[in-house]
């Protein structure tokens, strides 16, 4: 992608394999995306209590924690998961 651009790739650019190979440089397989859209476009649905049974949280709890207006540290507390668990159910990825 940076010899397609003619210029290497900014820090914030992420290259993505369409076809999910990450041997297959074929131009067309390529998409330059932004470091977030990439993380978006990979992003798995979390784990939560109903679906599996491994899961710290419940359904109900991801929501309310997506709702709440308390700092992430407080969240953390409340609900006896780290600040990284509280921060990847904000942005709706698996923790």
């Amino acid at each position: 992608m940076a010899a397609h651009l003619g210029r290497p790739l900014h820090t914030h650019e992420h290259v993505h394999h369409r076809d999910g190979d990450s041997h297959n440089n074929d131009l067309s397989n390529l998409e330059l995306l932004t470091v977030s859209e990439h993380r978006r476009h990979h992003a798995r649905p979390i784990n939560v209590g109903e679906a599996n049974q491994n899961a710290k949280l419940t359904r109900t709890q991801v929501d309310e924690i997506r709702a709440s207006t308390l700092t992430q540290q407080e969240l953390a507390g409340l609900y006896g998961v780290s600040r990284t668990a509280i921060s990847k159910v904000k942005r709706g990825i698996r923790w």
